[in-house]
């Protein structure tokens, strides 16, 4: 057999494969049954047809798989849909795995004090502990602690009512207690994300992830422009869970 023969040969046959594999398409086509629930394995030879976009027949099949889908949206790669209060995508590409929407997760984090503060309160604290402050201790807490013992007395001398004002009593320990109130509204808040993401994930691995295994085992979170979400396997292990 000639080389030439050879090519010929091995370019019917090629041609044989590809028909074959448009014939196993076309009856797919032919008898499929957009109430009954495909597997993952059937919904990617799906997308190998025009059907990939088609917003009837694949929000449809969508809805065998997940029955408590809604918002279905038929996407140039993806399906996308919420169920159980998350956002998904069923990629429609050759890529098989589910997407899950991760941004609702915020990292948090319970600064100190004088974190949250950049240690722009120690000084005011200081000073309001010492409930009878000295000369010294007014000039330094109002102008600064660069002058020496005499300096001190002088410029409180010479500055006495701009030092006193600041040293206002009153006026010190409202705005202490002002941002006091506001750190305490600030931990509440993050233990109150806190408890949201835990809440969250519970409910991803409890009831979602269960439900998203009857079609694919393999999770993936969605990425969009800058988005820095976490991974589905990240958050389980950050609240306690596994995947």
């Amino acid at each position: 057999m000639t080389d030439i023969q050879k090519e010929l040969n091995k370019a019917e046959e090629m041609l044989k494969d590809t028909i074959n594999e448009e014939m196993e398409l076309l009856t797919l086509v032919r008898n499929l049954n957009t109430l009954k629930p495909v597997n993952e394995k059937t919904w990617h030879k799906i997308t190998l047809t025009p059907l990939r976009t088609s917003k009837a027949v694949m929000s449809a099949l969508t809805k065998s798989i997940f029955p408590d889908a809604e918002d279905i949206i038929v996407g140039c790669n993806a399906v996308q849909c919420h169920l159980y209060g998350f956002t998904i995508q069923i990629p429609t590409s050759v890529e098989t795995c589910i997407y899950i929407d991760t941004s609702w997760y915020e990292k948090t984090e319970v600064k100190s004090f004088e974190c949250w503060s950049c240690n722009q309160y120690i000084h005011l604290q200081i000073f309001l502990d010492n409930k009878n402050p000295s000369i010294s201790a007014k000039v330094r807490y109002a102008v600064g602690n660069w002058y020496s013992k005499p300096m001190e007395l002088i410029t409180y001398l010479m500055r006495r009512k701009e030092i006193e004002e600041k040293c206002d009593r009153n006026k010190l320990e409202a705005k202490l207690t002002d941002v006091k109130e506001a750190y305490d509204k600030y931990c509440k808040t993050q233990a109150e994300k806190a408890q949201f993401n835990h809440e969250q994930t519970e409910k991803m691995a409890n009831v979602l992830l269960p439900e998203l295994r009857k079609f694919s085992n393999r999770f993936l979170n969605v990425r969009s422009g800058c988005s820095n979400s976490l991974d589905v396997n990240e958050i389980l292990e950050k609240e306690g869970f596994t995947l």
